[in-house]
């Protein structure tokens, strides 16, 4: 699994979380369940019921990610 965590809309759809497994791009209708899946986090999403605990670290992030700094 890979989860991956952005400041911007990935798929233009508003959701907060979107999971996508592997599919064969020739048949996709074809089952293809090999269990990897990539889990993208939108930080500004509003659509979907994703859980509390993950809306604030996404909420967290969202305004942490501005107020980091380089040493």
């Amino acid at each position: 699994m890979i989860i991956i965590i952005l400041p911007y809309d990935p798929f233009g759809e508003g959701r907060m979380v979107y999971t996508v497994k592997n599919m064969c791009e020739e048949q996709p209708v074809l089952s293809y369940d090999d269990g990897a899946k990539k889990i993208y986090l939108y930080t500004k999403g509003i659509k979907g019921n994703p859980g509390q605990a993950l809306c604030d670290m996404l909420k967290y992030m969202e305004h942490s990610i501005g107020n980091s700094h380089t040493i």
